[in-house]
């Protein structure tokens, strides 16, 4: 799999180098099932700006393969930026 851009800031663009459809789950780091999503294609995007900044694990899974991966979504906070 290769996920992109990491870190992420609106969307996810997960490409499929694998010949099989995948059952995604993203959990945050408490555990907890934040996004449900199939990657039936060779490529998908999955939009993240319902989440908080952080570390979250991207779980596929197949009749054959299962595959976890680590993505982090970070926004620049401009008004942060500018007051220090």
């Amino acid at each position: 799999m290769k996920i992109y851009p990491n870190p992420a800031n609106d969307k996810i663009t997960i490409e499929n180098s694998y010949s099989q459809p995948f059952k995604i789950k993203m959990y945050n780091l408490e555990g907890e099932v934040v996004k449900n999503e199939f990657l039936l294609s060779d490529k998908i995007q999955i939009n993240v700006r319902d989440l908080s900044n952080g570390v979250y694990i991207l779980v596929f899974s197949s009749a054959k393969k299962n595959i976890q991966e680590k993505i982090i979504i970070r926004r620049f906070n401009y008004q942060t930026q500018l007051n220090s």
